[in-house]
This record gives C-alpha cells, sequence and structure tokens, in this order.
C-alpha cells in the first residue's frame, strides 16, 4: 500500500510540475480562447475531450473557468450539455481530490503540522454551519474550490453534506460561466 501511495504521489506532483511547466511554456493554453483553439482541433471528438478535460482538470490544480468559458464557445448550441459536463467535472474532481487527501495521508501530516488550524477548520466544517462554508467557498470566484476539496476531505467532513454544499455554490456559479460568457460573447461578436 505504501509503494502504491508513493507512485500515485509521484504520478500527481508530476502532472502538476507538468501543468506547471506546460502554462510557462505556453500560458496562452490555459486561457478560454487556447482552450478553445485546442477543443477545436479534435472535430468531431471535441465533446469527449472536453469531458475528459473537464474530469481530469481538479487534479492538476486548474482552474475550472477557462474550460467552462472555452466550452460555453465551442457548444454555444448546447449549454446545457456544457454545464452538465462542467458540473460531472467539478463533482468528479472534488471527490477524487476529497477522497485523494486522505488516502495520500494528507490529514495525518497537517494534523501533525498544524494542530490548533486543522482543529479550528474542523469545528467550522463539521459545526452546523460548515455547509454553509463550503458553499459560499465554491461560490466565491476568486478562491480555488480544490483547496476546500482537500480540507474537507483532510478532517474528514461529512461527504455528503460536503458535496451538496459544493454543488449548490457550483452550480450557481457554473451557470453565471455558462451562460454569462456565452451570452457576453454573443454580444461582442
Amino acid at each position: 500500500m505504501k509503494t502504491t501511495k508513493i507512485v500515485l504521489l509521484v504520478l500527481w506532483i508530476g502532472l502538476l510540475l507538468f501543468c506547471l511547466g506546460y502554462a510557462i511554456y505556453n500560458p496562452g493554453f490555459f486561457t478560454a480562447q487556447g482552450l478553445q483553439k485546442f477543443l477545436e482541433q479534435f472535430g468531431g471528438q471535441m465533446l469527449l475531450v472536453y469531458l475528459l478535460l473537464s474530469l481530469i482538470r481538479g487534479l492538476a490544480l486548474v482552474p475550472s473557468t477557462p474550460l467552462i468559458v472555452a466550452g460555453s464557445l465551442v457548444f454555444s448550441d448546447n449549454l446545457h450539455l456544457v454545464l452538465l459536463i462542467s458540473m460531472l467535472g467539478v463533482i468528479f474532481s472534488a471527490t477524487v481530490v476529497y477522497f485523494f487527501s486522505n488516502f495520500m495521508g494528507f490529514d495525518q501530516f497537517f494534523q501533525r503540522r498544524f494542530p490548533k488550524q486543522i482543529q479550528t477548520v474542523r469545528n467550522r466544517l463539521n459545526h452546523r454551519y460548515g455547509f454553509f462554508y463550503v458553499l459560499g467557498w465554491a461560490f466565491f470566484p476568486l478562491v480555488p474550490t480544490d483547496i476546500v476539496c482537500y480540507v474537507a476531505g483532510t478532517i474528514k467532513m461529512n461527504f455528503f453534506k460536503f458535496l451538496m454544499a459544493l454543488f449548490v455554490g457550483e452550480i450557481i456559479l457554473v451557470a453565471i460561466y455558462v451562460y454569462g460568457s456565452s451570452y457576453l460573447f454573443s454580444w461582442l461578436i
């Protein structure tokens, strides 16, 4: 089991370093226009590639916003599908990140290094208002949602409470991105 954790950790760090290096080498790729251009080169397979990118994006800690906007531009005739795929990606990524933090032992690491801070966060997220903390975090566009997923997994917040709060916060934000960006770009063109 320990070997599996080491292999996964190395692969995950490799993925993060690859994305960071690629972002430095080609910073335009991770923009909505760069992702739109990337998706369009797949022709009839664009939807499948969009789905796959939406599912793995969270593992690389890549923000979802440019991908959602790119999907809205590429599939402007089917925005409901963009919303559905984007939400599937958000929920899948959040679930993987939530459980990955425990599997990799991040909970034990942070508990040893920052016991007071972890207890404070645990009290807030496991409190009756924890749902609203996660919801607010997921809705607020200037903070990475993946962080709250790691934290919720690390402190073992109730998974279904976490997932529901994340869904409610994200569906509002993703709908604004999907329909708002489509409207904005149709108005500008």
